[in-house]
């Protein structure tokens, strides 16, 4: 089972997901189209989950401002791809 929150920033999107065990199978029971999306926005993925998961989360927002991938230990998301000039793959996105 996956359950996701999300909160609205100024420039992204933060979404996070709290998961029990899952297997790839399950991917095909995620309704993204009721995930929330802001297309002029960026998104910030948060949660412990494993790569093909974050994999298809990242493809679902490809089409956002910039994906991201919270770090903990930098307590700031870095950007893995862009479509906005004023982020970079390896922006961090700080956290407030």
């Amino acid at each position: 089972m996956i359950n996701f929150s999300h909160k609205e920033y100024d420039t992204f999107l933060w979404l996070e997901f709290e998961i029990e065990i899952i297997e790839p199978a399950d991917l095909k029971s995620i309704d993204f189209k009721k995930l929330p999306f802001l297309p002029q926005k960026g998104v910030v993925l948060a949660g412990r989950g494993p790569i093909w998961l974050y994999g298809a989360l990242i493809h679902h927002y490809h089409p956002s401002r910039f994906v991201a991938t919270f770090d903990p230990r930098l307590n700031a998301g870095v950007v893995v791809e862009s479509h906005d000039k004023n982020w970079a793959v390896g922006d961090l996105v700080a956290i407030k």
